[in-house]
């Protein structure tokens, strides 16, 4: 027994699966757009929570009375060098 599909049917078969390559083509293309922007993103978010981490800390320092360079205190929030003394040890956490 042998089954034939309508013309009809084959012509909508093959229209829909072409837009269905063209959706899929598109999707991938945008999802490739989207890596270096939540990236950016990322970064940005990364930035916001140094400042804020430095502007705790200055907080603090103006509350304890320590007194240090401000240049010194973003160093030192930011790990980039070791604690000279006590004030510094407390500024570093």
């Amino acid at each position: 027994m042998k089954i034939t599909i309508p013309v009809t049917v084959r012509v909508f078969v093959r229209n829909h699966h072409d837009k269905m390559t063209i959706f899929a083509q598109r999707y991938r293309k945008e999802v490739g757009k989207q890596e270096p922007y939540l990236k950016q993103r990322l970064e940005e978010l990364e930035k916001l929570v140094e400042n804020a981490r430095i502007q705790s800390t200055k907080a603090s320092i103006v509350m304890e009375d320590i007194v240090t360079a401000s240049t010194r205190s973003r160093q030192l929030v930011r790990e980039k060098t070791a604690p000279k003394n006590y004030n510094e040890q407390e500024i570093a956490g």
